[in-house]
């Protein structure tokens, strides 16, 4: 039953967090196309726009120095865009998950102050609206 389920749930959760770790300690440079791709997925990136990373053949070396008139000239979304550059600075500044370890515990107000520091203020409106937690 539900149990069983929420059970699942964690462990398929588990191993894509140690994916993501993994992928995070490899130099951002680095990072094949593939790697790249997987990497925005796990992070939360749209799909569409990960789909377009790849089909422009964004690695590592690419992906450092995109900015938002590139993603923009890839018809990447706004949504998209802000994710991607937001995953990109965490990872060029080395940030990468330690700010959201624990984010299962967070209440609506935690999710609203985290997407306001970090440039999402519309979506945070909505989260908010939506009554989205930390899990």
């Amino acid at each position: 039953g539900e149990i069983e389920w929420l059970e699942k749930q964690f462990a398929s959760l588990e191993v894509k967090v140690k994916r993501l770790d993994e992928l995070n300690r490899k130099a951002i440079k680095s990072l094949t196309v593939e790697e790249v791709k997987e990497t925005m997925r796990l992070e939360g990136v749209r799909a569409d726009a990960v789909e377009t990373l790849g089909r422009n053949g964004v690695d590592g070396e690419t992906l450092v120095d995109l900015n938002g008139s590139d993603l923009g000239e890839m018809r990447i979304g706004w949504i998209g865009r802000k994710q991607v550059q937001f995953v990109t600075e965490r990872r060029r500044e080395g940030r990468m998950n330690e700010e959201l370890k624990g984010v299962e515990g967070w209440n609506v107000d935690q999710v609203e102050k985290w997407m306001k520091e970090n440039g999402m203020e519309e979506e945070s409106a909505k989260m908010r609206k939506e009554g989205v937690d930390g899990i």
